[in-house]
């Protein structure tokens, strides 16, 4: 087709996209993460500034282990450039340490060499030096002038020593407008100094929930019209809280506020999500099923009426081979 009804002659397709001239129109097929009429959004995510600060400390155990590996996987899955995404890891315990500066690498292989060189160390954890120093990084760098969103990633356990200074230097972080994500790691975990710090449960993570941290910064940075990210509305979830008597009136009540905070955010988000409770010791009772009452201030106060439980062990296995079987 020529002339006036060649589209496609003067309506070109950006980004590599390949034009399909129609009768008097044209359509365009995109390639790599571009959408749009023309390929003119880029759906890849970034530019960003991310910081991971990693505690150190022998006392997580295995947790630094969990760490690098978390990092890695991470520096995999993104773009890594001037233009794409900045990476720089900073490791403490006593002290904080710049593993590497935002700019020292865009390699990935190169990354994974350093991160290959730490070490764990038998010290106290402050906090809330690790984070200035991760904020002083962010903003000597290049904060706000690549139009880039700034992330600091938190890998800890939550047994800060200076767990209220790590408080007030989290709220002068996020005053800057740089989010603050929290990962969970080591045997044992404070979620309340997580969610304090993150002030999200959107912002805490585990270890093992790599691929939600993923596609939460990836909703936050690429164009706001790109179809990437879509939200799956038929959902069904179950929640196990343990209620042995062998944790302590802190940690269970802990727990108790994250159950809140679940069923509250999820039903917030998704109104249409089925959610249904046990909890557990040496057996496991229904709380309330999945087609019960969908109102959501009625699932929560039948949560925090549960109190601990008289056995000293809790059978998880046996709760989860409960719920299978029950479909």
């Amino acid at each position: 087709m020529t002339g006036d009804f060649n589209k496609c002659h003067v309506v070109p397709c950006l980004n590599g996209g390949s034009c399909n001239n129609l009768f008097n129109d044209f359509t365009c097929d995109c390639t790599g993460r571009y959408e749009g009429s023309v390929c003119e959004k880029d759906c890849r995510p970034g530019p960003a500034d991310i910081v991971f600060v990693v505690d150190t400390s022998d006392s997580l155990k295995n947790g630094i282990n969990k760490s690098i590996d978390f990092i890695n996987q991470f520096i995999s899955k993104v773009p890594i450039g001037p233009n794409d995404f900045q990476i720089g890891v900073i490791t403490y315990n006593f002290n904080s340490t710049v593993l590497f500066d935002l700019d020292d690498y865009t390699s990935v292989s190169d990354m994974n060499a350093v991160l290959k060189t730490v070490k764990g160390e038998e010290a106290a954890t402050y906090t809330a030096k690790a984070l200035q120093q991760a904020r002083e990084m962010i903003t000597s760098y290049s904060k706000g002038s690549r139009g880039t969103t700034s992330y600091i990633v938190l890998m800890h356990d939550g047994l800060s020593t200076d767990r209220n200074e790590a408080f007030y230097e989290a709220q002068i972080i996020k005053s800057m407008g740089i989010r603050i994500l929290s990962v969970g790691i080591g045997q044992s975990i404070a979620y309340t100094e997580m969610l304090t710090i993150s002030k999200s449960p959107f912002y805490t993570f585990s270890p093992n929930h790599l691929e939600d941290m993923y596609n939460q910064i990836l909703k936050e940075t690429v164009h706001t019209d790109c179809t990437d990210c879509n939200l799956e509305e038929d959902a069904q979830v179950i929640i196990l809280l343990d209620t042995s008597d062998n944790q302590t009136i802190t940690n269970f009540n802990d727990r108790l506020t994250a159950t809140r905070k679940i069923i509250d955010k999820m039903l917030s988000y998704n109104p249409s999500a089925s959610i249904g409770m046990y909890s557990y010791s040496d057996e496991p009772e229904e709380v309330f099923s999945l087609t019960w009452s969908g109102d959501k201030d009625k699932r929560i106060a039948a949560a925090l009426q549960i109190d601990l439980d008289i056995h000293s062990s809790s059978n998880l296995s046996h709760a989860l081979q409960h719920i299978r079987i029950s479909n």
